[in-house]
């Protein structure tokens, strides 16, 4: 089970992951962790749920796509890019992994603008929602998040006791306040609410912990460059791997499908299917 959940607001916006993944085959979790969210180009993100092959493989893509767009074009492309792989898609992953599904959420920072062009001193945040066919006949969809409101995808069969309490753990009220403080004194008010934010999530987590989903969480905060930090504590370093001093709660994390294959590897895992 997955817990990635994404704010889009005005001044800013967080993905948060947790970093857990599962064995499908046999239900049981990895020793190591993946990385579930990362930065996509300087001002977007992006965080998935669903069959760990099919995210690392089309990872690079999405990068490489975002990459060849302007900040102001990535949403708005996204439906084309879901229909470009959607059209091999069948044919180039197994059935045992479609079937595990897979859910993107993409984050992108926009520089605010009046009606007369003139930028306005902060970002506004704009998210997707990206649903890839679990079998033949599925159609792929692309759904805007709803602005100022949290959203969250995530994988297992208890995911949408997780969904109803993301209005307690990051309400509305949370929200505008942080909307109020980023537009006039980002970045301090970026990190602030993502403490709060994480803690709030954290605390979600411990008070009703399910099988699958990790408290230690990976957070990306938008709005200017991006930044991803680890647990509201250290950053990772311009590669995105963790820094020297991590804290020792955060097992080996893979970022790619060559370093979850050399910990698989490592730790004598089986070659089943993984979900995260």
């Amino acid at each position: 089970m997955t817990w990635v959940i994404g704010v889009p607001t005005i001044g800013c916006g967080l993905l948060l992951g947790d970093i857990a993944v599962t064995d499908a085959a046999t239900g049981q979790i990895e020793p190591y962790g993946l990385m579930k969210v990362h930065p996509l180009g300087n001002r977007a993100a992006v965080g998935f749920a669903g069959s760990v092959m099919i995210a690392l493989e089309l990872l690079p893509e999405l990068q490489s796509f975002g990459a060849s767009v302007s900040e102001a074009e990535l949403l708005s492309a996204l439906p084309h890019w879901v229909a470009g792989i959607t059209r091999t898609y069948e044919s180039r992953f197994p059935p045992s992994a479609r079937a595990l599904g897979l859910a993107m959420l993409v984050l992108a920072a926009q520089e605010s603008r009046t009606d007369a062009g003139s930028l306005m001193g902060f970002s506004t945040v704009r998210g997707c929602r990206l649903t890839f066919p679990q079998t033949s006949g599925e159609r792929p969809s692309a759904v805007e998040l709803p602005h100022g409101k949290a959203a969250s995808i995530g994988s297992g069969s208890q995911q949408h006791v997780y969904a109803a309490r993301l209005d307690v753990a990051i309400g509305g009220s949370l929200i505008h306040t942080f909307e109020n403080l980023a537009i006039g004194s980002a970045p301090y008010a970026n990190f602030a609410y993502a403490k709060l934010a994480a803690l709030r999530i954290t605390e979600t987590l411990q008070a009703d912990p399910h099988h699958g989903i990790s408290e230690q969480l990976i957070i990306c905060v938008l709005g200017g460059p991006v930044r991803v930090f680890i647990d509201n504590q250290l950053p990772l370093d311009s590669d995105g791997k963790l820094q020297p001093g991590a804290p020792a709660a955060f097992p080996p994390i893979a970022h790619s499908l060559d370093e979850l294959s050399q910990l698989r590897g490592q730790h004598g895992a089986s070659h089943a299917p993984l979900i995260a």
